[in-house]
C-alpha cells in the first residue's frame, strides 16, 4: 500500500478532531477498504465499470469538453456508517454546529443540516497548518449565512486518510504510468460477448474470467465465440468498451478500491488520455484545497444544497444542504433514519451531490495528441 493512503496518514490527520463525535468515527485505511469486497479479476470489474458509465453517458461529452470528469459523492451501496466517505467527499448531520447521530441528538429550534467537505486531509501539509486552517474554516461555518451555531473545527476538513491531495495524485499518476490495455480491452470485450450471447456467456467466463487475454491462443478461443475489440471509432460500442478497459486497468493500481465511484472513474479516463493521447500529468498543485462539488448535468446543486461562504464567497469544497421541518419530522419517525442520520444525509443528498475534478488542468502543456476523436475532445481547445 502507498504510503499516501496508509494509516499512518490517516491517524496524522485524526488528531485534527478534538471532539469525542470525531473520534469516535476514527477509523484506519485498512479498514476502510474492505467495505465492500472489490472484484478479484479484470473480467469481475467489467461489469462495475459499465454500470458506471451507464450513468454518466448524459455527462461524458460536456465533462470531455470541459476537462473534468465528474463522480457521486455518496457512497455506493455497501458503505454504511463509520465507513462512510469514500469518494474524496465525507458528510456528517449536523445541528447547533455539532455532528449528531440520531433524532434524539438534534437541537431544539436549530435546523438540521447535512454537511459535506471535500477539503483534503492534508490540506495545508503539516498537521499544525491543516488544524489551523481547518479552525478558519469553522469559524466561517459558524456565521449566519452558513449554521448560525459555533461549529466543531473536525467538521470543517475531511479526515478519512485517502481523503488527501497525495492520494489523488498517487491516483492520477500511477493510473498515467498504463502502457498498455491490451488484456484490459479484451476482457471488456469477453463480458460484452456474453451479455450480448447469453448462450455463450458461461464458456466465455470461463475461458476469460482470470486469465491472460494477451495470450494469442486463448483470445482467437474468445473470438470463436464473439468477442471483439473495436478499433473504429465510428462504433457505438467503440467508447463504450474503451471506457470499461480504462475503468478495468484500477485493479493494477489499487485492487482494493476498484468498487467506488471516483477511483474507476478517474483511473479510466486517465488511462485512456494515456494510452490514446500520450498525455502526461503533474502532480495536484498545493492550491487545490479538494475537488469541487456541482450538480450532475450543470453546475447546478440539488435542491436544498448552497455552497457555504467563506470571506464572502462561495466556496466550492463545503456545502450546506439543509432539511425541511417535514423531513426533520419524518425523521424522528423513521425507523432507519432516526438512529442514523447520516444515512439521511446519504439518501437525501449525497447521490444526487456530485464531484468534480478539472484533470484537463492537470495535464502537461503540448503532451496531449488529438489525432483521434477522444484525443480532440479530451484534449480540448488549445491542445496540440
Amino acid at each position: 500500500m502507498s504510503f499516501l493512503r496508509s494509516p499512518l496518514l490517516l491517524s496524522l490527520f485524526l488528531a485534527l478532531g478534538c471532539s469525542s463525535a470525531a473520534e469516535d468515527d476514527a477509523v484506519t485505511g485498512e479498514d476502510q477498504e474492505v467495505v465492500p469486497d472489490s472484484a478479484k479479476t479484470p473480467f469481475d470489474q467489467a461489469p462495475v465499470c459499465a454500470k458506471i458509465f451507464e450513468r454518466h453517458k448524459a455527462i461524458k461529452d460536456p465533462d470531455l469538453k470541459d476537462g473534468f470528469i465528474r463522480w457521486a459523492c455518496g457512497d455506493v451501496p455497501g458503505v454504511t456508517g463509520i465507513d462512510r466517505g469514500q469518494e474524496y467527499c465525507e458528510y456528517q448531520a449536523v445541528s447547533g454546529g455539532k455532528k449528531v447521530s440520531a433524532a434524539t441528538e438534534l437541537v431544539a429550534g436549530k435546523p438540521l443540516y447535512c454537511l459535506f467537505s471535500s477539503v483534503y486531509a492534508d490540506v495545508k501539509g503539516t498537521e499544525a497548518a491543516t488544524e489551523t486552517y481547518s479552525k478558519t474554516l469553522a469559524t466561517a461555518l459558524s456565521t449566519k449565512e452558513n449554521l448560525d451555531a459555533t461549529c466543531d473545527y473536525p467538521l470543517s476538513v475531511m479526515h478519512v486518510g485517502f481523503n488527501t491531495r497525495g492520494a489523488a495524485t498517487d491516483l492520477v499518476q500511477q493510473c498515467a504510468g498504463t502502457t498498455s490495455v491490451v488484456n484490459e480491452l479484451r476482457q471488456a470485450a469477453c463480458w460484452q460477448a456474453g451479455v450480448a450471447n447469453p448462450q455463450y456467456a458461461s464458456k466465455l467466463r470461463t475461458l476469460c474470467r482470470g486469465k491472460n487475454l494477451a495470450d494469442e491462443a486463448r483470445w482467437k478461443k474468445a473470438e470463436a465465440l464473439g468477442a471483439k475489440v473495436v478499433v473504429d471509432a465510428k462504433d457505438p460500442n467503440f467508447e463504450t468498451q474503451h471506457d470499461i478497459a480504462g475503468c478495468i486497468s484500477t485493479l493494477k493500481y489499487f485492487p482494493t478500491t476498484a468498487w467506488r465511484n471516483s477511483d474507476p472513474t478517474i483511473c479510466a479516463r486517465v488511462t485512456r488520455a494515456t494510452t490514446e493521447c500520450s498525455c502526461k500529468y503533474n502532480a495536484i498543485p498545493d492550491a487545490v484545497e479538494g475537488f469541487t462539488f456541482t450538480g450532475w448535468t450543470n453546475s447546478a446543486l440539488p435542491t436544498g444544497c448552497r455552497y457555504a461562504k467563506v470571506g464572502g464567497k462561495d466556496y466550492q469544497h463545503l456545502v450546506i444542504c439543509q432539511a425541511s421541518t417535514a423531513e426533520v419530522e419524518d425523521v424522528a419517525l423513521n425507523p432507519v433514519y432516526a438512529g442514523d442520520l447520516q444515512e439521511f444525509c446519504h439518501q437525501r443528498f449525497a447521490n444526487d451531490l456530485v464531484m468534480r475534478a478539472p484533470l484537463r488542468v492537470l495535464q502537461k502543456p503540448s503532451t496531449c495528441k488529438t489525432d483521434s476523436s477522444f484525443c480532440s475532445a479530451y484534449g480540448g481547445q488549445g491542445w496540440k
